[in-house]
């Protein structure tokens, strides 16, 4: 299957018919749901604004803000002067999964098609939405793509990539989530039928959601190539821990297999192991990846 899909993807990534895409795009618009909180950096939030402004696509592209409470007037007056875009405000801060819920309203409410999504600190490559949108556009009953990526370090630096499989099933989330959450689109028709995001989960909302996702009949398809910077920080080790009581919560609940406790002995480990080694081992795995399967930026 993953032989026969890659065939797919690799037509969609290299195809010359810019006019059969020009045509489409003109006929479509996208929202793109990104959400903002409080501990955002404006420069940050700037550079991930501008990279989904300046996309090479043809069609509409509305930026939906979701704000997660009060922000600064700075980060604010960047969503209120990005042309195209829409602001959602939470007058208390509820957590990400609250936050993106009242943008997938949003979008459905108003009828978009497809539905992307994007982080205030990461950067899109500047053909991810017209690669995207073509992907779904030429893959009727695909509902769910995402991309791989560039991982960037505070300064924007390339330190690594990750590409995840082409085609995403139950199988591949048993010991961890494989899918880049800021990385996907939907087509309007899976995200209504899959629904809201579980405000139960304060952490790993996503994975929550990519099984359910996959319970209700989608493939969580994957671009191979790097459309998405994805930011990591040195607060990252910190997120992956707190994540992992959620992690653990999440398999207990979708994995039906009589070995679950063994999917879960990842998500011990992260808990147990001190965080200098954790980075380490992030490091010597980025750095593997990125000298065995280099990317152009």
């Amino acid at each position: 299957m993953h032989c026969s899909l890659c065939s797919v993807l690799f037509s969609i990534q290299n195809q010359s018919n810019v006019r059969y895409i020009k045509e489409v795009n003109h006929l479509e618009k996208i929202a793109v749901l990104l959400p903002v909180h409080s501990g955002d950096s404006p420069n940050y939030l700037r550079l991930s604004v501008d990279s989904i402004v300046q996309q090479n696509f043809n069609g509409d592209i509305h930026i939906i803000f979701c704000i997660d409470g009060p922000i600064s007037n700075e980060l604010q007056g960047i969503c209120d002067c990005t042309p195209n875009a829409v602001s959602l405000s939470l007058q208390t801060n509820q957590g990400l999964a609250a936050n993106l819920n009242q943008g997938i309203r949003y979008a459905l409410n108003n009828d978009y098609p497809f539905v992307a999504r994007m982080d205030a600190d990461d950067i899109a490559m500047p053909g991810r939405i017209r690669k995207q949108h073509a992907f779904l556009i030429q893959n009727p009953n695909a509902g769910i793509v995402g991309s791989g990526c560039h991982i960037i370090d505070a300064q924007g630096t390339i330190i690594g990539h990750k590409i995840p499989l082409p085609a995403i099933g139950l199988r591949d989330l048993r010991f961890r989530c494989p899918v880049i959450h800021p990385s996907i689109m939907f087509r309007q028709s899976a995200l209504a039928s899959i629904g809201e995001y579980d405000p139960s989960y304060k952490k790993s909302q996503d994975y929550d959601y990519w099984f359910r996702a996959i319970n209700a009949g989608h493939t969580i398809y994957t671009i191979q190539e790097p459309l998405l910077k994805f930011r990591y920080d040195q607060a990252l080790i910190s997120r992956r821990k707190k994540e992992q009581i959620y992690n653990l919560k999440i398999k207990y609940c979708h994995i039906s297999s009589l070995f679950k406790f063994i999917y879960m002995i990842p998500n011990i480990l992260i808990l147990i192991f001190p965080n200098v080694i954790i980075r380490l081992l992030l490091t010597i795995k980025m750095l593997w990846k990125k000298l065995s399967r280099p990317y152009a930026e």
